[in-house]
């Protein structure tokens, strides 16, 4: 049977012990300028198929 309504929110992954060991290592705000699509090959190792720049302006 499945459940009505939103999704139960759980905390996000990641954070825990070595939040205040890497907090101050990482830049804020943190920067996101490209985005990477990846595939594997039949040996299951991931290859990058392309990197895509984020810029924020249309590509014409």
């Amino acid at each position: 049977m499945r459940q009505r309504g939103p999704p139960a929110r759980r905390p996000a992954r990641g954070r825990g012990p070595l939040e205040p060991e890497l907090t101050p290592l990482l830049p804020a705000p943190f920067r996101i300028d490209t985005l990477c699509l990846a595939g594997a090959d039949e040996e299951d190792r991931f290859h990058l198929i392309e990197r895509i720049r984020l810029t924020g302006r249309p590509e014409s």
